[in-house]
């Protein structure tokens, strides 16, 4: 036989032998499979699994149906629907199964109850043996080789993540996982939630694995995005986030979830998540650690929305992103993207210590602010149009996210404010800077200021202090540098600035002003103030000259109504009552019931106005204020009787202006000369005729009370005048007034006792003249009237304090 039939019939032998081992092999395959496979595989990964169907080939095994559990939990980490298990045809040959290739076809992988997943911490332990297949050693003593990785390749896979903070779900994952862990997935869609809130979503993202270079990339192009507009929301969301990714070994205690917004299932918003998810394990710190980790957004898309008013939503449009992690030792993020409809720009930075608090900085140079004013507030009150805003704001997220810390600068030109409270007419054009360094308490719900510099023009104000928003508590300072007059009067809108937009000031002023408030402890009140006022008037402009009122002048009233009357007074008119021309009884009055400290203060009383802010905190409302006769003063003469800001900015210069020209007597003189006493009435000469028929030097004690508690209002006490009669209760409130004088030392016992048994006795048109009285003179020979004699007790500004309860704005 030749050599070539020899080896013939061999090679035909061994053909027929191995045919026949393979045959008999094949028989029962499947169990030899199930028998040897499956319990290798469930000590290797410390699970147990379960199938429905398998089926051998001489190269295959194709499982059907599979879930791998842990191994003890109910609910599993993955289901798969088929899994093809490429075998060498060798090693099968003589019973040893040697793994070349997974394929997995339609994989779900499941993490959280709510998705009826294994639990996070299931997860880790999992993803801690599955990390050793293809090191150089187990650890457990077996052959190296045979738990090296095979190829895997994944089909029409997906995936569910609820840990019930976050929830993420992935659809179609397609790609390869390669022996050495190099892998590369394409994605088909996904969609990122928070307390199920939508936060992010797209289509097309791709990931890729490099081991041997320790390097991570994913790429996402145009995903949708949505967050809500709120300190509180985006600090949940980072704690939320750093607590999952484990990226501090400092774990805080986590808030209770938020209920979700109009529109989401409020109660699996507020499930608390699954204790078992929370575990001190640091996987994703160590693999944030191991590799670089590194994310492209591009052509991103999405909407902001205001969490108290989600009607209110700013859109945002190509935005770009980078996320990596910058050596191994922080995340770092950085995004830019543009405004619908503009070409403003804005960038933001992310950065993230994997044993810290994240960090975030917002820059938004000349950003035109209509496209997010609505997002802010109404349209009624501020208007957008032609603001922009130019700065860089630092949000620190502090000790777990309990603190927020803002620091940064702001300028914003061009807004527009129209509110009622502010000024009659609209702030147009309105520009100011603010350099802030401020912390916010989450839990304590305070802010506090460490430093927050405003600026406008040349002008500067520093506020420093901290104000508790639930307590409604405040301890602010305020401090004014040595500032030229000029530039703080400039500094003062134009709007707000009618009466004195053309004076020139010389001189500087510096101001500290300390304020402590804490409505459950009204009085502890402090209000302190040191007022360094050296201004002077270059020129008044359009205020008069003080002479102007040194003679017959005139000035414009309102009603009531708001209808304007154009009187005229002043020395040498028939209206005009000189100041030694009046009853001393009606300045006495005066003194107990609207401004006891007239004589000293120099327009404006510190511990009046202390005091009326501790009342005011007592009975919760707006019933006091500290009007003194300047004050009154000033708004009759030149203001109007708009309740604004402007108005009262203006008129406490126009109080300096009658504090710096005029003295106490000349003051006096004039507000009693121009004050309203009731309809059309207005001056004392005036009133002491409307109602008693009188010259002001004939008023006795109880018709000087009379007129002076007209007072500061008028009108709706003039209906004792038009019934002809004073009720016994308004007797009662004169008869105290006059205790009041008698305690004061403004009237002595013999006066007191003569007053309680006057009457008042009304003055009608049509009546008979009253015979005339002799002036008016004193028992006791005193200049009391003009503040010789004690005046009121510190804090209390009079009688009719509450009455004259004009707020302050």
């Amino acid at each position: 036989m030749g050599t070539k039939r020899w080896l013939a019939a061999v090679f035909v032998s061994v053909l027929i032998i191995a045919l026949l081992v393979i045959l008999l092999f094949q028989a029962g395959a499947d169990d030899r499979l199930v028998a040897s496979m499956l319990p290798g595989l469930e000590k290797r990964f410390g699970a147990r699994i379960t199938y429905r169907e398998m089926d051998a080939s001489l190269t295959a095994v194709t499982i059907e149906d599979v879930a791998v559990y842990p191994q003890s939990g109910q609910h599993p980490f993955v289901v798969i629907e088929r899994l093809v298990v490429n075998v060498r045809i060798g090693p099968l040959l003589f019973g040893d199964l040697e793994i070349t290739g997974l394929k997995l076809d339609g994989l779900e992988a499941r993490m959280g109850d709510r998705v009826e997943g294994a639990s996070f911490a299931d997860w880790l332990a999992l993803s801690k043996r599955t990390s050793r297949f293809g090191d150089s050693a187990t650890g457990d003593g077996s052959d190296p080789s045979n738990t090296a990785l095979p190829e895997i390749y994944l089909t029409s896979s997906r995936m569910k993540i609820d840990n019930g903070r976050f929830h993420l779900g992935v659809q179609g994952i397609s790609g390869w996982i390669g022996s050495d862990k190099r892998t590369a997935l394409d994605i088909d869609q996904y969609d990122l939630r928070h307390l199920n809130r939508p936060l992010f979503k797209g289509t097309t993202a791709t990931i890729q694995l490099q081991p041997d270079k320790q390097l991570i990339t994913a790429s996402l192009e145009q995903p949708q995005f949505e967050l809500l507009a709120s300190s509180e929301r985006v600090a949940h969301l980072l704690t939320d986030a750093r607590d999952v990714l484990r990226l501090s070994t400092d774990q805080p205690t986590p808030e209770p979830a938020e209920a979700s917004d109009a529109g989401t299932d409020t109660a699996a918003a507020v499930e608390p998540a699954d204790p078992r998810n929370r575990t001190s394990d640091d996987s994703w710190k160590r693999l944030f650690e191991t590799y670089d980790i590194r994310l492209a957004i591009s052509e991103a898309s999405g909407k902001v929305i205001n969490a108290d008013k989600p009607s209110r939503v700013l859109t945002i449009d190509d935005v770009t992103a980078k996320v990596t992690s910058v050596d191994k030792k922080e995340i770092a993020i950085r995004a830019n993207g543009s405004l619908p409809g503009t070409n403003a720009a804005w960038g933001l930075g992310v950065t993230w210590p994997l044993a810290g608090d994240p960090k975030l900085v917002l820059e938004v140079p000349d950003l035109p602010l209509h496209t997010i004013g609505e997002l802010l507030m109404d349209n009624d009150v501020v208007q957008w149009n032609s603001a922009t805003a130019d700065g860089k704001i630092t949000v620190a997220f502090l000790k777990q996210g309990r603190q927020l810390g803002l620091t940064g600068r702001l300028a914003v030109s061009g807004l527009g404010i129209h509110h009622e409270r502010l000024a009659a007419a609209p702030l147009l054009g309105f520009d100011v800077n603010a350099d802030y360094k401020v912390t916010y308490d989450r839990q304590e719900k305070v802010f506090h200021l460490e430093r927050f510099l405003l600026s406008r023009g040349l002008a500067r104000l520093t506020l420093r202090g901290d104000v508790a928003i639930e307590k409604k508590a405040l301890d602010l300072t305020l401090s004014l540098p040595p500032t030229p007059c000029q530039h703080l009067l400039r500094a003062v809108p134009p709007e707000m600035a009618t009466r004195i937009s053309d004076v020139r000031l010389d001189g500087q002023m510096a101001l500290d002003l300390r304020m402590a408030v804490d409505s459950t402890d009204p009085e502890a009140t402090t209000l302190e103030v040191d007022l360094d006022n050296r201004c002077r008037f270059a020129d008044m402009g359009k205020i008069p000259a003080p002479n102007y009122f040194r003679g017959p002048f005139s000035y414009t009233a309102y009603t009531e109504t708001g209808d304007s009357l154009r009187l005229v007074t002043g020395p040498g008119t028939d209206r005009w009552a000189p100041l030694m021309a009046i009853s001393p009884y009606v300045i006495e009055a005066l003194m107990t019931t609207e401004d006891g400290k007239f004589w000293r203060h120099k327009g404006v009383t510190v511990p009046e106005l202390r005091r009326a802010i501790e009342l005011n905190l007592k009975k919760d409302a707006l019933r006091h204020g500290a009007s003194t006769i300047t004050m009154q003063l000033a708004k009759n003469l030149f203001l109007t009787r708009e309740r604004t800001v402007a108005r009262k900015l203006q008129e406490l210069f126009m109080v300096w202006y009658l504090e710096t020209n005029f003295t106490k007597e000349e003051i006096l003189e004039l507000y009693l000369n121009a004050i309203e006493f009731g309809p059309s009435v207005y001056g004392i000469h005036d009133a002491a005729i409307h109602y008693f028929g009188r010259a002001p030097i004939e008023l006795n004690t109880i018709e000087s009370v009379y007129l002076i508690r007209r007072l500061p209002n008028p009108v709706t006490r003039h209906r004792s005048y038009e019934r002809g009669k004073v009720s016994k209760r308004e007797l009662a409130s004169l008869h105290r007034v006059l205790l009041r004088m008698l305690e004061r030392n403004r009237l002595t016992k013999q006066e007191y006792d003569q007053a309680l048994t006057q009457e008042i006795v009304f003055f009608k048109e049509g009546d008979p003249w009253p015979s005339q009285r002799r002036p008016v003179v004193r028992l006791v020979p005193g200049d009391s009237a003009f503040g010789s004699i004690d005046e009121a007790p510190e804090g209390d500004m009079g009688e009719n304090d509450e009455a004259s309860a004009e707020t302050p704005f």
